[in-house]
């Protein structure tokens, strides 16, 4: 194998890798990640890991520090709001495109998310239960088949992929989460765009405000400053 292609293999294998344990949160918010630490955890040279680095902060998971390394991406409240409102908009228009053409395959393959995240919420399995949570809204999205709205998705969702990580620990909330998504199902198949529509907004606002609520109640605040740190709360 040539010697570039290799290191594109590599550094797809550590991008992957690096990921999954910051969605894990397996790499904590504001931890540093250390070049030559990961490549030797991961038995690579420094160079996979650096191009690896370089994919993760464009997807906004680390800040890269020059000669140094990365240091794991830290929410403030104001990213917070920012991500949940976008998302709001991008998922209601989803819905509003998928609902008059959706077809029984789709619902079908909706009502097996919803019955796998069950599944392993009885298992206590978190992790499973957030992969597919985010299924559930990725298909959403990738079925509305507006390409321009699924890049626009793909932009922000790897960062709502950790933020739904952590408000899985949330006392009741996954449950409530699946039962929503179980209401969204039901409107759109009987073709009621309107109430879809509304449905997912209240969903998607609802765990914005939950994370709102969380800093609130921990600071004993009402009023707080959207530039917190949410890494020391959630």
């Amino acid at each position: 194998m040539p010697e570039d292609i290799k290191y594109l293999v590599l550094s797809e294998v550590v991008y992957q890798n690096i990921r999954e344990s910051i969605i894990d949160c397996k790499y904590k918010s504001g931890q540093r990640l250390l070049l030559k630490k990961i490549a030797d955890e991961m038995k690579v040279s420094i160079t996979p890991v650096r191009e690896a680095f370089k994919k993760l902060e464009k997807d906004g998971l680390i800040r890269i520090v020059p000669n140094n390394g990365a240091i794991v991406i830290v929410f403030t409240l104001r990213d917070v709001v920012e991500l949940y409102d976008i998302r709001r908009q991008l998922e209601c228009l989803a819905v509003e495109l998928l609902t008059d053409t959706i077809n029984k395959k789709i619902l079908d393959e909706l009502v097996e998310i919803c019955d796998k995240s069950d599944s392993y919420l009885k298992k206590g399995n978190l992790n499973l239960y957030v992969i597919y949570n985010n299924e559930f809204h990725q298909l959403l999205v990738k079925s509305a088949q507006n390409q321009r709205l699924i890049k626009l998705y793909n932009e922000i969702s790897r960062q709502l992929s950790i933020l739904a990580r952590k408000t899985a620990n949330f006392p009741g909330k996954p449950k409530k989460s699946v039962a929503e998504h179980r209401e969204i199902i039901k409107a759109m198949a009987q073709k009621n765009v309107e109430l879809a529509k509304r449905l997912i907004q209240d969903h998607i606002k609802s765990t914005k405000m939950d994370i709102l609520k969380e800093v609130k109640r921990i600071l004993k605040k009402e009023e707080i400053d959207f530039n917190t740190k949410i890494n020391k709360f959630i």
